[in-house]
């Protein structure tokens, strides 16, 4: 799986992937606003999460890629890319990072729930649900 890309343009393309009000966390502040869940976006707590829902509902929307979702699927795909070990470290330590991240706001007592983009996107509704039974849980 060799990069499209030129080095040149691959660099500028990565330089412009926003990490705040993406296109996956209008949808999720379109997808609450819906259900009428009250949240706040970027709230500044450790782990920078996307959005809290009634201050201890941590919501994060990942990217499959970033985050690896099928993650051993993907890692046979970047095996045969460009950079491979590059990526595949890359990932490896979102991941890490991920349950850090989970396991510490657990332990201050927050609920933490992370939906993936493709499920956002095509099942919003299931992803309301998700929330609303971690909300309905206290």
């Amino acid at each position: 799986m060799s990069d499209i890309f030129s080095k040149q343009k691959r660099s500028e393309v990565m330089r412009n992937i926003k990490s705040k009000n993406t296109k996956l966390e209008l949808s999720t502040k379109k997808l609450l606003r819906r259900k009428k869940i009250k949240f706040r976006s970027h709230p500044k707590i450790f782990g920078k999460p996307d959005f809290i829902i009634e201050n201890k509902l941590i919501l994060f929307c990942d990217s499959s890629f970033w985050h690896g979702r099928n993650w051993e699927k993907l890692k046979k795909r970047l095996e045969k890319g460009n950079n491979s070990e590059y990526w595949i470290t890359h990932i490896e330590n979102n991941r890490k990072r991920d349950r850090k991240v989970n396991s510490i706001l657990k332990k201050e007592g927050c609920k933490v729930i992370r939906l993936w983009d493709s499920d956002i996107h095509k099942r919003p509704d299931w992803c309301a649900r998700q929330i609303q039974n971690r909300i309905n849980l206290r």
